[in-house]
């Protein structure tokens, strides 16, 4: 549902950008889809902001149908795969009571 761009930097703080592309639909949807991406974003933020490069999210159009939490893990996932986020230790399933 999403796709990441990262280009490491020698220095400075992290750096996003947003894109959604117009096979999602007219403007007004797209609009939504790059404010989802950036509250998604913001959600990690704290646990990257430090690190010295740039990323770039992609929206593809199956984000249009995906769920808020969806969007943060699928995130999450491509921040670890880069190389930006450490994996969340105790993140496995949780006992039910």
């Amino acid at each position: 549902m999403l796709a990441l761009v990262c280009a490491s930097r020698a220095e400075g703080p992290l750096r996003a950008a947003f894109v959604a592309g117009k096979a999602l639909g007219g403007a007004v949807r797209r609009n939504r889809q790059r404010r989802r991406l950036r509250e998604a974003c913001r959600a990690l933020w704290p646990r990257i902001a430090d690190r010295p490069a740039d990323i770039v999210f992609v929206a593809q159009p199956r984000a249009a149908t995906a769920g808020f939490a969806a969007m943060v893990r699928e995130m999450e996932m491509l921040l670890q795969r880069a190389g930006l986020l450490p994996p969340n230790e105790g993140n496995g399933p949780k006992a039910s009571r």
